[in-house]
């Protein structure tokens, strides 16, 4: 596991990556020594704490962007896409963690 990750972070592997879960690199890392190497090359990246925020935020923040341009033009936000979800439920728990906060 160390050298298969020192190696993909030599190789450029993004340490700001999220998966579904909302979780990054070190917050799936189980290994001590792994795991500082990888916040050692995220502080040589100047990964900060608001960054990280940023970037497990971004998925909800483009969701909202195109709810409000759906909103303003009028558009159907119950109306299935091409997979067969609809955005209506998404939304409304989004928009209301958004307002609330």
């Amino acid at each position: 596991m160390r050298l298969t990750m020192m190696v993909s972070l030599y190789s450029g592997a993004n340490l700001m990556a999220v998966n579904a879960d909302g979780n990054m690199p070190y917050d799936l890392c189980e290994d001590d020594v792994t795991l500082d190497y990888i916040e050692s090359t995220m502080a040589q990246q100047d990964i900060t704490q608001e960054k990280i925020d940023e970037s497990r935020m971004a998925t909800e923040k483009w969701m909202i962007e195109d709810i409000r341009q759906l909103l303003e033009s009028d558009s159907e936000l119950n109306r299935q896409n091409d997979v067969g979800t609809c955005l209506v439920r998404p939304c409304l728990s989004l928009l209301s963690l958004r307002v609330s906060t």
